[in-house]
């Protein structure tokens, strides 16, 4: 046991030392420990200072371990730090007051914080690694990268960019693990996003506003991203996976183009101008008290609505209608205040997890309809105002928010409908209650009007 003991003291590493440039060798490579104070070159275990004490040049050369605990560099360092080897920042941050800082064609990766507050930074065509451990990404208000990479450790160490400070990746952007939160990624002209399945979103934005055609690249058959923002003064911006999962879409400007995918949005969907292209794909809105605004109608060929839980509602803005033109269901979570229009041959499905909500859920189209539903399922509002023909449902019960009756026949045959709010039924409709029973569950308003 002494000996298991001993063995692990003399194996610890050494202690951590901040090492400061002081430019006495003879080369300007940190690989030549006569340039750092002691004459002792950093290692995995101490961090590198630039400060006054030496301006001179300085060359992360092929002869150094590549690895550091942090580097900082200070007001009145002047000169310039070139990588000719990729430097691996392991647990400390990257601080930059001063001076210029080359990265040349190589890799920095940054596993803390990241602040530059002066000095240059130079991207050359190398690549910054977020490898992130809740840290934190602070720019005087937007830093240049030609290739920028985030992948954290897991889900719980994710990276944040300082709110107002934009990152823009004029070649590559890949989302490859864990969050980013906050600020924005803009995308150069003919950069290229590239988003994986072990990515976990984040409420950063990724922001298109290039002209072109763009296409998200992703690596499997399912993919994540931060939230989307697409304002493009032209193009269309597509992705090439079968389903892609973002925090928050918003459009401003260009064409989003779904195709046959499937696009899962996890918070809000805001469309102020610009085009929705569903295609013949599907929207899933995962909600997160999360709100759908768009300039009065958006047509959807198939939308899910399946929030998280009932805590984790979605709201349709007041006046807004959501078009579905081949499916609309109902799986989990409430739906709020605006419409949901069945499109003509559209299919409504209402599950038993769904917990309705205040929206409306509109059919106004001729012949008959059939609500295909789990038993005991809940749905928002129904309105029915068709100019012929028969609605009903498949299950034995089914909870509506609230009912309205304009035109058309409602028909129960034999199975129970209740009703959460307020019914009406207008003079130009017809309830067939059959058999069935009807139950206003919260004491709502009761209004019949007969010809």
């Amino acid at each position: 046991m002494v000996l298991g003991l001993a063995f692990f003291i003399f194996a610890l590493p050494a202690h951590a030392a901040t090492l400061t440039w002081d430019g006495g060798g003879t080369t300007n490579n940190w690989s030549e420990c006569a340039n750092w104070t002691t004459d002792t070159c950093p290692t995995s275990a101490d961090t590198a200072v630039f400060d006054s004490t030496s301006v001179k040049n300085a060359t992360v050369d092929a002869s150094f371990g590549g690895t550091i605990v942090g580097l900082t560099i200070s007001t009145g360092y002047t000169g310039t730090i070139t990588l000719a080897r990729s430097l691996d920042i392991i647990n400390g941050a990257y601080s930059q007051a001063d001076g210029a800082f080359d990265l040349s064609s190589q890799t920095l990766t940054v596993r803390g914080n990241l602040t530059i507050s002066g000095g240059t930074f130079t991207p050359g065509t190398g690549t910054v690694v977020f490898r992130g451990n809740n840290s934190t990404i602070d720019v005087p208000t937007s830093l240049s990268l030609y290739n920028v990479d985030f992948n954290t450790i897991s889900v719980s160490f994710g990276i944040t960019i300082s709110s107002g400070d934009t990152l823009t990746a004029t070649n590559r952007a890949r989302f490859i693990e864990g969050t980013v939160g906050v600020g924005t990624i803009d995308v150069g002209a003919g950069a290229t996003v590239y988003a994986s399945s072990t990515a976990d979103g984040g409420s950063a934005t990724v922001k298109f506003a290039q002209a072109g055609d763009e296409v998200i690249q992703c690596d499997t058959s399912s993919a994540r991203l931060p939230g989307l923002l697409v304002a493009k003064s032209s193009g269309t911006l597509s992705f090439n996976c079968p389903s892609l999962t973002i925090s928050s879409t918003t459009i401003t400007g260009g064409t989003l183009a779904i195709g046959t995918n499937t696009l899962t949005v996890v918070g809000g969907f805001t469309q102020t101008t610009g085009t929705f292209d569903a295609g013949t794909g599907t929207v899933v809105f995962r909600g997160n008290n999360s709100t759908i605004d768009v300039p009065t109608s958006l047509s959807l060929y198939n939308v899910d609505f399946n929030t998280i839980s009932v805590s984790f509602g979605i709201t349709i803005s007041s006046g807004d209608t959501l078009t579905a033109t081949n499916r609309a269901r109902f799986i989990e979570g409430t739906v709020g205040v605006g419409t949901i229009d069945v499109g003509a041959g559209a299919t409504v499905y209402a599950s038993s997890t769904a917990d309705g909500g205040s929206a409306t859920v509109q059919f106004t189209h001729t012949g008959d309809e059939s609500i295909i539903c789990d038993n005991n399922a809940a749905m928002p509002g129904i309105l029915e105002n068709k100019s012929s023909g028969t609605l009903t449902y498949s299950c034995s019960t089914l909870t509506t928010y609230s009912f309205t009756l304009q035109n058309g026949t409602f028909s129960l045959g034999s199975k129970t409908f209740t009703v959460s709010t307020n019914f009406t039924h207008t003079a130009g409709g017809i309830f067939d209650s059959g058999t069935s029973a009807v139950t206003f569950s919260s004491g709502g308003d009761y209004r019949r009007f007969y010809k």
